[in-house]
């Protein structure tokens, strides 16, 4: 369990010794109704790492995407030019250690006939450990020439709903600007937050003190839609806020399954919770 969550459970519930039983607790919990706020459960802002033209968008306003789907298409010739350069670079820098590699392997057989000297000897290692790191170098430029050509197509960090481009096709994008190329927002499952007031907490853990770390678990939380209709998923508190605002509420998220999108955020729903039977 969240550490996060614990803690702040271990502020709000002490241990008591005035245990009443399960029932009483129900019995409170069947009376409380909070106003709530339906919130994504993540957002994630789609950016671009390296500089180009736009010259393909793969998806249009309001589309469900998945986590790796292909999002957008920068022009990748310069980057695939500059990748065959790294690669023939890397190449020419191995056919120098070899050649560093048989130099040593001459002056050292040269050396043990008296015919080379102890200073060629390591001259001509020396030669081979610069061509050893030439060679290191190049693979990294490479390497790093390979991952700009990768990041010419840009894929969805997570899955959900993506609002639409921000840029059109032919935009030269610039790094340095920090824009999004759009944003992403998962709502499945979706959050539903709520404010529980804090000496309502008090009297729900003196009904039935336990382990903190089981105390969330007992909870089944239910939303009831604006239309007065009880939406049929079952949500669970997922996590707490570790102080009271300005009401003496403590903030609590619950994670609730939306399969088919009805709970949308910035949704405006009651919620009631219960123990989970």
């Amino acid at each position: 369990m969240n550490a996060r969550i614990l803690l702040a459970l271990f502020v709000i519930f002490p241990v008591s010794a005035l245990a009443q039983g399960v029932d009483k607790l129900a019995d409170k919990l069947a009376d409380l109704r909070f106003e709530g706020r339906i919130e994504a459960s993540m957002r994630s802002q789609v950016a671009n790492s390296v500089n180009g033209f736009l010259t393909d968008i793969h998806f249009t306003k309001g589309d469900r995407v998945e986590a790796g789907q292909l999002l957008f298409s920068l022009s990748s010739v310069v980057y695939e030019h500059q990748v065959n350069a790294a690669q023939a670079l890397l190449d020419r820098r191995q056919i120098e250690l070899a050649q560093a590699e048989a130099n040593v392997e001459r002056v050292s057989k040269l050396e043990d006939r008296g015919t080379a000297t102890q200073v060629q000897l390591e001259d001509a290692s020396a030669r081979l450990a610069l061509a050893k790191v030439a060679v290191d170098e190049a693979r990294i430029g490479l390497d790093l020439r390979k991952l700009e050509l990768a990041s010419t197509t840009i894929t969805a960090p997570i899955a959900g709903y993506i609002d639409s481009p921000r840029l059109t096709r032919d935009a030269y994008l610039k790094t340095e600007t920090g824009k999004p190329l759009a944003e992403i927002v998962q709502v499945d499952p979706a959050l539903v937050s709520f404010a529980h007031p804090y000496d309502s907490l008090l009297e729900l853990h003196h009904a039935a003190p336990e382990r903190i770390e089981e105390y969330l678990d007992r909870f089944a939380v239910h939303v009831t839609l604006p239309t007065g209709e009880r939406y049929e998923q079952t949500g669970k508190v997922a996590f707490v806020g570790t102080e009271l605002n300005s009401d003496g509420g403590l903030q609590v998220w619950a994670e609730i399954p939306n399969p088919e999108v009805i709970l949308i955020p910035g949704l405006q729903v009651s919620v009631s919770i219960e123990l989970k039977k």
